[in-house]
């Protein structure tokens, strides 16, 4: 059965009982996430409310009912904001804090081109925030040696 509009959809799933309902998001969560074997071996993993879906145990996505959320952050906010997407929120019993993954319209994951730039994209984003908490070496340039040269023979304006 092909669905030509997200909210055809919604009206179906709005249907199904819930002994119905996982079996048919698992039909189409597994499709799009076999088109991800280029980038490294696709999962996913039960949640609350969903799924969580990962590239190679690096989460790219989440899954709440028929909709996909994937990671989102300064880099690529802006092409989430181009396509009328809007964060996804928690609600919360104090306030609803926005999450950094992004709605990912209906459109776009039936393509399988915009799809595969889309969790490329996300990936990259996860890959970012894991590796913020890691300094990069700095490779010092000649000034750099030649500053810390002189600071090792001199202290308070005194050679040692």
């Amino acid at each position: 059965m092909t669905y030509t509009t997200r909210e055809n959809l919604v009206a179906y799933l709005n249907k199904l009982t819930a002994e119905e309902y996982n079996p048919f998001i698992l039909k189409l969560l597994d499709p799009l996430l076999a088109q991800l074997k280029p980038f490294g071996k696709p999962s996913r993993r039960e949640s609350i409310v969903g799924y969580r879906l990962f590239v190679d145990d690096t989460i790219f996505g989440l899954n709440a009912g028929p909709n996909i959320y994937l990671r989102c952050d300064a880099s690529n906010r802006r092409d989430f904001e181009l396509i009328g997407s809007k964060p996804l929120l928690y609600y919360g019993k104090r306030k609803s804090p926005v999450m950094s993954y992004w709605f990912l319209p209906w459109t776009v994951y039936r393509d399988r081109r915009s799809w595969l730039v889309w969790v490329d994209k996300a990936l990259a984003v996860t890959r970012n925030a894991q590796n913020v908490g890691k300094k990069a070496k700095k490779v010092p340039d000649d000034e750099d040696l030649l500053e810390s040269v002189y600071r090792r023979f001199k202290t308070d304006g005194k050679q040692k």
